[in-house]
């Protein structure tokens, strides 16, 4: 989990200059750099902190139900060869 906070933590901060660029080049007002990479960074880590526990525990249930999530459906190299 800390992991993938670590590798999102640089694009949610690009994310918020990218926004803040992207106000400023279209003429839009903005509350500013600071806020916008703070708001980007918290939103960000809050969203993939919650897809990474969704993840986690729904896959642990799975699991405990005794349905490996692996080894349903047919995969597309199956599918094409």
């Amino acid at each position: 989990m800390v992991a993938g906070l670590a590798f999102a933590l640089p694009v949610l901060v690009l994310n918020g200059f990218l926004a803040q660029l992207a106000s400023s080049l279209f003429g839009f007002e903005s509350p500013g750099t600071g806020s916008l990479v703070w708001i980007s960074t918290i939103g960000g880590l809050i969203a993939t902190l919650i897809a990474g526990a969704i993840g986690y525990y729904g896959t642990a249930l799975a699991v405990r139900a005794g349905v490996d999530p692996d080894t349903y459906g047919k995969t597309a190299c199956n599918q094409l060869g």
